[in-house]
């Protein structure tokens, strides 16, 4: 069946923010007199609302992990002030390559919409996408295939025409239980082990993906 759209999740895919997120938790921790090495943040990205603070929650029981999550979020909004997120490298050659060739394209984050939009704007990414889609807006976020599923009756798609680019387990496996072929983008770590059979392929860059999206449609 003919692929028509791509669904790209944000934070580590297209925007260099991830390394920055991990920086801030474990300052938010160490705020609180914490041991930031007790925890491993890598966990959290793209990771849905309940499932974080329950693992937060078990890795620090003496401090609510809305106070953690506060905390990083101050902290990092004063930082970004003045250290803006870049994109990532080649980021918008790959979006404007797979628009020229008629794919549509979706913003698919964990992050709210209001922020998407924002930083849609902000880095010139609008001309792009058809639009944005928050997991906030589902009741389950990422790992769950809420998002995904969602995503698909947005585009008016079936999963079998769709394609995902996602640098998280948690948003891969939103992808893969959704039933979309999924590439998987190491920006921070590898895909685990086990993921490794359900993706559609593992890359270390987006120029990358132009190369396989010739393998896929040739």
């Amino acid at each position: 069946m003919k692929l028509k759209a791509v669904f790209f999740d944000l934070d580590g895919t297209l925007l260099d923010s991830e390394r920055i997120y991990q920086y801030f938790w474990k300052k938010a921790v160490i705020s609180y007199h914490l041991d930031p090495n007790k925890a491993d943040f890598l966990l959290l990205r793209s990771l849905d609302h309940t499932l974080a603070d329950s693992y937060l929650q078990s890795v620090y029981p003496s401090v609510s992990p809305d106070f953690i999550r506060q905390k990083r979020i101050a902290l990092m909004e004063e930082y970004v002030k003045t250290h803006p997120f870049t994109l990532k490298e080649g980021a918008k050659e790959t979006l404007e390559t797979l628009c020229k060739r008629g794919f549509d394209l979706y913003l698919v984050s964990a992050s709210p919409l209001i922020k998407l939009n924002s930083i849609m704007k902000e880095y010139g990414l609008e001309q792009y996408f058809v639009s944005a889609i928050s997991a906030k807006s589902q009741k389950r976020g990422k790992p769950f295939p809420d998002v995904y599923t969602y995503a698909l009756a947005a585009g008016g798609v079936k999963a079998e025409e769709a394609l995902t680019v996602e640098d998280s387990p948690a948003g891969a496996w939103s992808a893969i239980q959704a039933g979309i072929s999924t590439v998987f983008i190491d920006d921070l770590s590898p895909a685990p082990k086990g993921m490794k059979p359900y993706l559609k392929k593992e890359i270390h860059a987006l120029n990358e993906l132009i190369i396989l999206m010739n393998s896929i449609l040739t």
